[in-house]
């Protein structure tokens, strides 16, 4: 969330440039991220991290994921002077999010394998017959990607950055990859207990399995054409 604000308020609206050409900057900076990825470095970075910072960093972006859902199902709201406040608890919408919260807690007590994605299957089944969930334009439909997602020419990407002077532009992108995607791996190994002394072995082949899907996650969140640039998000 916090790359898709700023690509679409810091790189394309202050720089105005098509978003194309930001795009450019996002691919440029998916080679530079893989090139790490071949080499010690991610690795040496991974293991030179202190273990508080290990925990921190899953926790901060856990935290960050959770107060996404809250804001988008109403539970906090925009607050003038606090930031944010207690939202409308009578809202259909609230109400719904804190049965499925309910549900899914239940099942992880109770130790259930999947309690989260049945928690998150039950809530889709009561928000459909209650009416909150509808279908009106058909159950599954094929993606499609507007012009400019999909980049044909990579030098003339690298020559969009130079022209454009987006040197910063890939840096930032490169700086909250690299942290992002070492911080969830951080936490999805912990989870499954693979540390060894507060170390990955193999972790190059783990951040091999990584790029593609980051590199892409800011494109495809971008292209979505429910989110305008002037969305609160």
């Amino acid at each position: 969330m916090g790359l898709n604000a700023y690509f679409a308020y810091s790189v394309i609206s202050s720089h105005n440039i098509p978003y194309a050409v930001g795009f450019s900057a996002v691919f440029l900076t998916g080679i530079i991220f893989l090139i790490l990825s071949l080499t010690s470095f991610r690795t040496k970075l991974i293991n030179a991290i202190p273990s508080n910072l290990k925990h921190a960093i899953a926790a901060g972006i856990g935290l960050f994921i959770t107060f996404i859902g809250l804001r988008l199902s109403g539970i906090v709201t925009d607050h003038p002077t606090n930031l944010v406040t207690l939202g409308n608890f009578s809202s259909p919408k609230v109400a719904l999010t804190l049965i499925g919260i309910v549900i899914t807690i239940t099942l992880m007590t109770l130790n259930v394998q999947g309690a989260l994605f049945i928690g998150m299957i039950v809530t889709g089944f009561i928000a459909f017959f209650t009416g909150k969930l509808k279908f009106d334009k058909g159950f599954v439909s094929v993606p499609q990607l507007p012009e400019g997602v999909l980049v044909g020419n990579p030098v003339q990407s690298v020559a969009d950055v130079i022209h454009f002077g987006l040197y910063s532009v890939v840096f930032s992108f490169l700086l909250v990859m690299l942290f992002d995607t070492t911080g969830a791996l951080l936490g999805i190994v912990r989870q499954a207990g693979l540390l060894k002394n507060g170390k990955l072995d193999r972790a190059g082949s783990a951040f091999l399995r990584i790029p593609s899907e980051q590199r892409l996650e800011p494109c495809l969140e971008q292209a979505r054409p429910q989110l305008p640039l002037n969305h609160p998000l």
